[in-house]
């Protein structure tokens, strides 16, 4: 409810490099969004089902396949970074959470949103300095 407003805000802030205009490529952008939303009958699965602690890895799952084409598209190799970043800490700080013991998979989940955030956050910051 709070990222989907701020990342639009950032939009009209700093919109990035235009895009590009040929019919093909429209065809492809349309493609790559369905590919996307192909994804999300899992994460509501994972909901429907009570595995709440894994629809953050959904999450970041379909985040790193929606940056990493249109890193191509647009041309922002800080976004194809960013999809590699955010993959590695999901895995890393859910793997590591299992490992601690306790509470594995709710304390991974929180480090999963909260690193995911992080660098959300800071690939904003470098797009606004640049």
């Amino acid at each position: 409810m709070v990222a989907l407003p701020a990342a639009l805000a950032l939009t009209l802030l700093a919109p990035g490099p235009p895009r590009p205009s040929d019919a093909a490529l429209d065809s492809l952008s349309v493609t790559l969004a369905a590919g996307q939303l192909l994804g999300l009958p899992v994460v509501i699965f994972l909901v429907l089902s009570g595995r709440y602690t894994l629809v953050p890895l959904g999450m970041a799952i379909l985040l790193v396949v929606h940056f990493a084409p249109y890193s191509w598209l647009y041309g922002t190799p800080l976004s194809l970074v960013l999809g590699g970043v955010i993959s590695l800490a999901a895995a890393l700080v859910s793997h590591r959470a299992e490992r601690e013991g306790g509470p594995g998979s709710i304390v991974g989940a929180h480090r999963t949103c909260l690193s995911t955030g992080l660098f959300l956050l800071s690939r904003a910051a470098v797009a606004l300095a640049l």
